[in-house]
């Protein structure tokens, strides 16, 4: 599960974190402070790598194409966990966390990489499908407006 492993292993200090990996095996990142335990599962072994190289943008993805589920736990509590950790000193060397900017810096190059040409096929392709869809979602006058979510699972 290298190298997601060792991010996750200097990213936890509050609560703990199951991961089931692909082949069914457990690992727990447990911190040293007590808090939230989540189970997060992930069927897809390059997961592994992507969750390291871009964790917001992968775990999106992983997220809504199911290769990533939280079985007993939720999204919210993942985001929870990870936010409460996120800004708490790992006490990991710091040559660490600078080689892993620096390899995330420098893949966000090719990952956000919209040449003008791209860029008018990625417009196209969200926007030139005409009003049939965005009237199934969108108020009369297609305006886009914020979601009210009643409980947890809506």
């Amino acid at each position: 599960m290298f190298p997601l492993s060792k991010l996750l292993s200097q990213l936890i200090r509050v609560g703990s974190l199951e991961v089931i990996d692909a082949t069914g095996g457990s690992h727990t990142f447990q911190g040293t402070e007590p808090g939230l335990s989540v189970t997060m599962k992930l069927s897809n072994p390059k997961l592994y790598t992507s969750l390291f190289l871009s964790p917001e943008l992968a775990a999106g993805e992983a997220y809504m194409d199911g290769t990533m589920t939280f079985p007993g736990s939720s999204l919210r509590d993942f985001l929870e966990l990870v936010s409460l950790n996120r800004n708490r000193p790992t006490g990991a060397p710091k040559a660490f966390h600078r080689a892993v900017r620096a390899v995330s810096r420098s893949m966000k190059r090719f990952q956000q990489s919209n040449p003008i040409g791209k860029a008018q096929q990625n417009i196209a392709h969200h926007y030139d499908i005409g009003n049939e869809l965005y009237r199934l979602f969108l108020d009369d006058g297609l305006f886009y407006t914020c979601a009210c979510f009643e409980n947890d699972d809506d």
